[in-house]
């Protein structure tokens, strides 16, 4: 589908397309600066922590569905998520 083609004609003239009318459904600016903001939070944990945040959060898994994918048992899973999230808060939260 083309959405740039012509849809009106401004009062100065200038043509106005679609692309130019159709409102953005997400805040792509927004979205790139809360990617950056948490990858930039990710580099304050371990690799480990990284990856139980990355699978526990990010992604959606329980501890016990992040342990079996990790290789790692559950409460080395919460464990690791508590100390992943009290740093976090630490740090982005100023406590």
């Amino acid at each position: 589908m083309i959405l740039n083609c012509p849809v009106t004609q401004s009062i100065d003239g200038d043509k106005l397309t679609m692309i130019d009318v159709i409102p953005a459904a997400v805040d792509v600016p927004g979205e790139a600066e809360g990617m950056v903001f948490v990858r930039e939070a990710l580099l304050l944990l371990t690799p480990q922590e990284q990856r139980v945040v990355k699978a526990t959060i990010l992604d959606g898994f329980t501890e016990l569905e992040a342990s079996k994918e990790l290789g790692i048992s559950q409460p080395v899973v919460h464990r690791a998520k508590e100390r992943a999230l009290n740093k976090l808060r630490k740090v982005l939260c100023n406590k």
